[in-house]
């Protein structure tokens, strides 16, 4: 027996730099991950564990996954905490995260906004500097805008 599920024809993550949009399929260069640490903020267990098992696969030590502000919070403000870049979800169970955002900021942290609330335009304007990648998305697509940070800082 065969299960079909509907798929994504695709998943798009749009970067603050220009109005193109990636499509899964593309062949990705992972490499700027390896050897990273990233921080992960997600709330949901199987995003989260989805995530964590792609960063690990190219390379990348993951920090969290942080599923609630406090401590999301209290990690990016450790200042003995190195930190490369970070996959940022904005709503853990129904807290903004922007206040983790701006510390990402202030340090000089890439990150990417991994969201299925708020408008593209909107984050756009606030962390110009931040690809927003909607939910449902796939992870070579958020590898391929955390990548894509990691290249622009060295």
């Amino acid at each position: 027996m065969t299960l079909l599920f509907p798929s994504f024809t695709e998943a798009l993550c749009r970067s603050p730099d220009d109005n193109r949009f990636s499509a899964v399929g593309s062949d990705p260069a992972f490499l700027p991950l390896a050897g990273r640490s990233i921080l992960l903020v997600e709330d949901e267990l199987v995003v989260a564990m989805d995530l964590q098992y792609a960063l690990e696969d190219v390379g990348a030590k993951v920090i969290g996954p942080f599923d609630r502000l406090p401590k999301a919070e209290s990690a990016v403000n450790d200042a003995t905490l190195s930190v490369d870049a970070a996959i940022l979800d904005l709503d853990l169970h129904g807290a903004e995260t922007f206040p983790v955002a701006e510390a990402l900021e202030a340090r000089g942290i890439p990150f990417v906004l991994h969201t299925g609330h708020g408008e593209v335009d909107v984050l756009n304007a606030r962390f110009p500097n931040a690809p927003v990648c909607r939910k449902p998305s796939m992870n070579d697509d958020l590898l391929r805008a955390l990548s894509g940070l990691l290249s622009k800082k060295t």
